[in-house]
């Protein structure tokens, strides 16, 4: 039983930082693709992320997210991205 208590609050854990990774990408990409045609998209979009992060964040997540690795791996996302706009222009 604590073993599935602990599975499910890693799963939730990992869910947060997805979306806090998905949208500190599309912040990324706002900043690094000013000429893009879908910003506002993007902006919606990361408003959506940060709301359902609130409303199912709890304080003791907060210090077990790796800022760094979450940076990386968004910057990873949003430099992927850049390079298809670019190539496909």
């Amino acid at each position: 039983m604590i073993d599935e208590v602990r599975d499910v609050g890693v799963s939730e854990l990992r869910a947060r930082q997805s979306l806090l990774e998905q949208a500190l990408a599309h912040l990324l990409k706002l900043h690094t693709l000013p000429e893009s045609p879908v910003p506002a998209h993007w902006r919606d979009e990361i408003r959506a992320f940060l709301n359902d992060v609130e409303r199912w964040f709890t304080p003791s997540m907060r210090q077990r997210i790796g800022l760094e690795d979450l940076y990386h791996r968004a910057a990873r996302r949003a430099q992927a991205a850049a390079e298809v706009q670019l190539n496909s222009n």
